[in-house]
């Protein structure tokens, strides 16, 4: 399978990295499941440092990631989002995520309803990975 170090080895702009992405995953390089376990690994490996992110959704990512895989395994035609991890600031509202818009008086409170942005993000078969931080009502 094709590493995300070697799709990314060399300066490029996301949308580079993603059409690269793409490539890897319809030539059967790279699947949406290794994809997601490889960005997992490396926010749980790594953010402990940096703290970016207040929520990951494991679970949910490594499904919607399988799903993904199946439908690109069925030959069905997706949009260029589909299997690309991603993450939310925690202002946005999440339906399965809890949204505290970096407020501990917020926190455990849980979205009703999906944001517009995440709702499209979804319609394009993005992976969601979780929540990122932010300064207090930021």
């Amino acid at each position: 399978t094709t590493t995300l170090i070697e799709l990314s080895r060399s300066r490029t702009t996301c949308t580079s990295l993603i059409r690269r992405i793409n490539t890897a995953m319809h030539k059967k390089r790279l699947s949406a499941q290794d994809l997601t376990k490889i960005y997992i690994d490396r926010v749980r490996t790594e953010d402990h440092t940096l703290n970016s992110y207040i929520e990951i959704d494991e679970r949910g990512a490594m499904e919607q990631a399988r799903i993904v895989d199946k439908k690109r395994a069925s030959g069905e035609v997706l949009h260029e989002l589909a299997g690309i991890p991603l993450a939310i600031k925690d202002n946005i509202c999440v339906k399965t995520l809890p949204t505290t818009a970096g407020s501990k008086m917020l926190y455990g409170h849980g979205s009703t309803y999906d944001a517009e942005v995440v709702r499209s993000l979804k319609e394009c078969d993005s992976i969601l990975l979780g929540k990122t931080n932010m300064d207090e009502f930021g």
